[in-house]
């Protein structure tokens, strides 16, 4: 097995890119990298019938099996390790000995992580924004698909992780670090009134009053805007009892 800074690693969490040694590699053929970046979302192999459809679904299958092939060996030629990509018969994979992807990084530290534990910070740290952002495969309705499937996963995934080290770090008095964490729930969700509460609380436990009350303030503007709808009672109730000073650390 290669040390972790000889793999390939390939980064599909925000705009993608692969490194070799430090160094940018580019991958020339856009429906080459599109192959990659499918491969290295999993351990897992992708059966061939599976890929055909999601790069050809209006050809023949001997036609796709025929295209598919030749875009592996595209891809082969234009990897450091041609070995990295391995095709079996039916299936196809890459060679995780060889390769380090920060998709299943961060998704196998998040499916370990136990609610009642403290989320991995670094793991968090992987994600950079939405699955394979800004990237798009013209003629390829099937790919985009399940570009957008992908990142609903793995931005939910993202959202879980921060749900749990806020409630950690509420836990624990640690009131300053789970407003962080709030704070970056919000910048990908704002929508979530459920989180502008737990901050409005956060943040008169913290003892920072005008904070709280800026919360609540920004919660109406998100929720009138957006959805036009005024808070839930709950969120109403928790602004009244800041307003009565109820809410103490």
């Amino acid at each position: 097995m290669l040390e972790p800074q000889q793999c390939l690693r390939v980064y599909l969490l925000g705009p993608a890119f692969v490194e070799w040694r430090g160094q940018r590699l580019e991958v020339s053929r856009r429906q080459a990298r599109a192959l990659l970046y499918r491969l290295a979302t999993q351990v897992e192999p992708t059966p061939r019938e599976e890929l055909c459809f999601t790069f050809w679904p209006d050809v023949p299958e001997a036609e796709s099996k025929r295209r598919l092939s030749h875009l592996i060996t595209q891809l082969r030629q234009s990897l450091p390790l041609p070995g990295v990509v391995r095709a079996h018969s039916e299936l196809i994979d890459l060679d995780e000995t060889l390769i380090w992807s920060d998709a299943v990084a961060f998704a196998e530290a998040c499916e370990a992580l136990a609610p009642e534990t403290r989320a991995p910070q670094p793991a968090l740290e992987l994600y950079r924004g939405p699955l394979l952002s800004g990237f798009t495969l013209a003629g390829c309705p099937e790919f985009n698909e399940w570009v957008g499937r992908q990142r609903v996963y793995f931005q939910r995934l993202y959202l879980d992780a921060l749900t749990a080290i806020i409630n950690c770090e509420a836990g624990r008095a640690n009131y300053n670090k789970a407003i962080l964490y709030a704070r970056r729930y919000l910048r990908v969700n704002e929508l979530a009134e459920d989180v502008h509460r737990q901050l409005m609380m956060l943040h008169m436990l913290s003892g920072d009053r005008p904070a709280a009350l800026q919360q609540y303030q920004r919660c109406i503007t998100v929720l009138n805007h957006e959805l036009g709808i005024e808070p839930l009672p709950e969120t109403r109730a928790v602004y009244t009892a800041i307003m009565n000073n109820q809410i103490h650390g």
